[in-house]
């Protein structure tokens, strides 16, 4: 039991972590915030109970629900990398193009 308590709450830590991060980045992350407190709270409320079978059966749907919270996570976090690297690649190309103009308009006209 006290297995299943530790992996579970550590998942929990790393996707409170995670959240915090999203939303100082500016992301919009209300709807896998109610996900991850509803699953929080139902899975704080288990342990009342002293039924090891009933914690271990339920323990292990809440950490599918948390793996699905984190999914979801994950891929904003690569969204956004992705969206810097062509936001980057867009800038290089503009800069580029900018020096490319530059040089043409320097050539002496015959």
């Amino acid at each position: 039991m006290k297995q299943a308590l530790f992996v579970t709450e550590n998942k929990m830590n790393e996707i409170d972590k995670s959240l915090k991060k999203l939303k100082a980045e500016g992301v919009f992350t209300e709807e896998e915030e109610k996900n991850f407190f509803s699953t929080q709270a139902q899975f704080r409320t288990l342990f009342h109970t002293e039924d090891v079978s009933l914690v271990r059966k339920q323990t292990d749907e809440f950490a599918h629900k948390l793996d699905q919270v984190k999914v979801k996570i994950q891929k904003t976090f690569e969204e956004l990398r992705f969206r810097t690297d062509f936001s980057a690649f867009l800038m290089m190309l503009f800069v580029g193009m900018a020096i490319g103009f530059w040089l043409l308009a320097k050539n002496p006209k015959e």
